[in-house]
């Protein structure tokens, strides 16, 4: 998957018809629904394209991971959110992980990071996500992958290897972050040659799984992917 690969896919967002919600929080450029969808206790659980058709009944989207962490997650963790905003932070940390809009892909010495990514459907029989009829909205973005192995990568690892990585999905210099994003966080790499999208663990760990299923939660607003600029590696 080649940048012409990329550009080939590359469509519009599919435009929703349907009215959003008014009960969202907003944390300045983005609105996020107060609570993800339960089942009692614990987060109801869906496959990436599930998560995608039920936000976009709701008018809405699927958070990009950058935007979760800058206006929400890092604000939250140094302090600084209060009344229904820390709600929606300390939420986001109840029972399992939840959906982002980006999704990996690896390509032997290059990774990928992209977002706005349709048509990306869980093949149950397969075990794995078909990746025939996807298409993207943002070209993503390249890293040299030298230094990051298949699999599970500490964030101080990645931060070593590929600086710039970290700044551009944690919106900081990996010795800013919060301690707990430092101690607990991390990138587990998905197998060469195949798209996965992006799901965020239950502390503050981005990492995905072929067989993953993650809550929900819908936003308005940013989608904001890393800079898109597939010519460019860290």
């Amino acid at each position: 998957m080649n940048i012409n690969f990329w550009e080939a896919i590359k469509r519009e967002r599919p435009a929703t018809h349907a009215t959003p919600s008014s009960n969202l929080v907003h944390f300045g450029p983005i609105s996020v629904e107060p609570k993800a969808d339960y089942d009692r206790n614990e987060k109801r659980l869906y496959t990436f394209d599930q998560a995608q058709a039920l936000v976009a009944g709701k008018g809405l989207v699927l958070p990009a991971f950058r935007d979760v962490m800058t206006h929400v997650i890092v604000p939250g963790l140094e302090g600084k959110l209060k009344g229904a905003q820390k709600e929606v932070f300390d939420d986001m940390f109840k029972s399992y992980g939840e959906w982002t809009d980006n999704a990996f892909y690896l390509d032997g010495d290059t990774f990928y990071v992209s977002a706005g990514i349709t048509g990306l459907v869980w093949d149950q029989k397969a075990s794995a996500y078909n990746a025939t009829a996807m298409t993207v909205s943002e070209l993503p973005k390249a890293y040299d992958r030298k230094g990051l192995v298949n699999g599970w990568n500490t964030l101080k690892d990645v931060a070593v290897a590929a600086p710039n990585l970290v700044n551009d999905l944690y919106g900081s210099e990996y010795n800013a972050l919060p301690s707990r994003i430092k101690k607990n966080a991390g990138i587990y790499l998905p197998a060469d040659k195949t798209v996965r999208p992006v799901g965020r663990g239950d502390d503050v760990v981005i990492y995905l799984d072929a067989g993953g299923d993650y809550g929900y939660r819908a936003v308005r607003g940013a989608q904001k992917n890393i800079p898109s600029e597939t010519k460019v590696k860290s």
